[in-house]
């Protein structure tokens, strides 16, 4: 990423971007789903992360590239795990990928609807849509 940009950034109305693998490392996605998820599973069902693994993977599988696979409120149910709240409580893995910080920085002035959260992941203000969460 450049330093200045060739964007406009003022005439610019709306910017959607896939965070994960573009913005945010995925490393914090592979752990959290692969390693934590099925950790938490294990405890919460009384079994081995062996067979956490074995009983998530064909989920996982199941719902893999589809609308399901992004919802949160799929796996908590799914699941039967408080998926927000293991998230939160291992928001500070999650990471930017080199370059997307400066891309923040250099469309945030314009996109007022953006806002910074204490772990600095961008947030959409609800005052703007009530839809993003």
């Amino acid at each position: 990423m450049h330093a200045s940009s060739a964007v406009d950034w003022e005439g610019v109305d709306t910017v959607l971007l896939d965070m994960d693998g573009t913005l945010l490392d995925l490393r914090f996605d592979n752990w959290f789903w692969l390693t934590f998820v099925p950790s938490r599973y294990a405890a919460a069902h009384g079994i081995s992360e062996a067979e956490a693994q074995r009983r998530l993977a064909p989920k996982f599988r199941d719902v893999a590239h589809t609308l399901q696979w992004y919802c949160i409120d799929y796996w908590t149910r799914e699941l039967d795990l408080d998926i927000p709240a293991l998230k939160r409580e291992t928001l500070r893995r999650v990471g930017f990928l080199p370059g997307a910080e400066a891309f923040f920085e250099n469309c945030a002035p314009a996109a007022n609807a953006w806002s910074w959260s204490p772990t600095r992941i961008p947030r959409r203000s609800p005052s703007r849509t009530s839809a993003w969460r």
